[in-house]
């Protein structure tokens, strides 16, 4: 059986301080994520590929004013559930 999952957010710009001085403070832009799920269930449910893509739009993200800058990243997930004897 086939899934998948289309999903946005959005932030809007953000103001950040820390305790030292002005050097550590400042916005970081507003942004909108749109993100993707998709994949298989076989196996009787019991096993799951999916493929993850986070910023499907590819563009630079700073969801904080001293975090790293964020672009696409995608993910394959391969899922196994054994049955117990």
């Amino acid at each position: 059986m086939l899934f998948g999952t289309l999903s946005a957010s959005y932030a809007d710009k953000a103001y950040w301080q820390d305790v030292l001085d002005s050097r550590y403070s400042g916005y970081t832009p507003s942004y909108t994520l749109v993100n993707l799920v998709a994949g298989v269930r076989f196996n009787n449910d019991n096993s799951i590929v999916q493929v993850r893509v986070n910023n499907l739009a590819n563009k630079a993200v700073q969801q904080h004013i001293f975090g790293d800058v964020l672009k696409r990243a995608v993910v394959l997930e391969v899922k196994l559930n054994m049955p117990r004897k």
